[in-house]
């Protein structure tokens, strides 16, 4: 994922396209698992345990493809575990419906306590996806210490408001849960959050791009 003005969204090779692609190939084999069981007869509360089951499979796989453990599911398969027990226990399908919600309720909470922390996610993110490129653009513009402590807390800025946006979208997805039946939830929710993730995360690469900008026109200007 390429921040700067001049190089390509394709370098990094993270493009808008793909993550599309990845966020269907995600959440299009617990739909089709949980509709297909529904069209058949089967109830709400089984084809929900059928398709948390396939997300977690899903996981799984992903890891064993990868041999490498994957952060993000060694989060959410032990919440998908969780979430099949107390279906299980509770026969209650909009009750493991908010457990799946509790990795954005993690995720916004991780976001904020980086942020009044003074170790903001998005900066470590920014490391890891675009690696040694925001030092060398530092080096090629000289920036002062003035200037790497404006950049820092930007990224405290836009963790801040990340984890606040992950944690009122959590809370309005529990809300729509006990407001709509459990099929009119279990499709709406994942495609949803596929596409608040998307703009989350766009979000955040325009928010640093404009920053990048202005600070390379003020740099230039001095």
């Amino acid at each position: 994922m390429s921040l700067t003005t001049e190089r390509p969204d394709t370098e990094s090779g993270i493009s808008p396209r793909q993550l599309l692609i990845e966020g269907l190939l995600n959440v299009g084999p617990a739909l089709c698992a949980y509709f297909g069981l529904r069209l058949i007869g089967f109830s709400e509360l089984h084809a929900l345990m059928a398709a948390t089951a396939v997300s977690a499979t899903q996981a799984l796989v992903k890891m064993a493809w990868k041999r490498a453990l994957d952060p993000v599911s060694l989060l959410v398969v032990p919440i998908f575990g969780v979430s099949l027990v107390i279906a299980w226990l509770t026969h209650d399908p909009r009750l493991s419906q908010v457990t799946n919600e509790v990795p954005g309720m993690l995720l916004g909470t991780y976001f904020l306590v980086s942020a009044l922390i003074g170790k903001p996610l998005t900066e470590l993110l920014v490391t890891k996806l675009w690696p040694g490129g925001v030092e060398k653009l530092a080096e090629e513009q000289g920036w002062t210490e003035v200037d790497q402590g404006s950049y820092h807390r930007l990224h405290v800025h836009v963790s801040f408001w990340c984890g606040v946006f992950s944690l009122v979208f959590s809370g309005l997805m529990v809300v729509i849960i006990y407001s709509f039946s459990v099929d009119v939830v279990q499709a709406v929710n994942p495609v949803v959050s596929m596409f608040t993730t998307g703009g989350l995360i766009v979000g955040v690469v325009v928010a640093i791009r404009i920053y990048l900008r202005r600070k390379e026109r003020a740099l230039s200007g001095r």
